[in-house]
């Protein structure tokens, strides 16, 4: 089993979402988002918590709340068209990855459908 398999619950069952999630975890624990983040990252890809304990939990409350206003400030000086550009670099991403992990190929790489 591939490390991302274990975040597919959270992720929909989309194996794309679930590898860029566990990535981006990974990416988080080398520290880029300061030491409270490096930590939860760290803690969730070890198995020591799983990201919906930590979604109810306070611990990381303050660096979610950092987090976040700097996204709001980013997304405010960005414009609209960067917005637009970078969700569209996103989805192409997922697609692609979609495509790459489909276990029959791209022809069964769409996302799950609601359950």
């Amino acid at each position: 089993m591939a490390e991302y398999e274990r975040f597919l619950d959270i992720a929909g069952g989309d194996r794309a979402l679930a590898k860029l999630l566990h990535q981006s975890l990974t990416h988080l624990e080398q520290g880029v988002g300061g030491p409270a983040l490096q930590e939860l990252a760290r803690d969730v890809l070890s198995g020591r918590t799983d990201l919906r304990e930590v979604a109810n939990s306070s611990a990381y409350a303050e660096a979610f709340q950092e987090s976040l206003r700097r996204f709001h400030q980013w997304r405010a000086e960005a414009g609209p068209e960067e917005v637009a550009r970078l969700a569209e670099q996103a989805e192409q991403r997922a697609a692609a990855l979609r495509a790459e992990l489909a276990p029959d190929g791209p022809d069964h790489a769409s996302p799950p459908g609601p359950s």
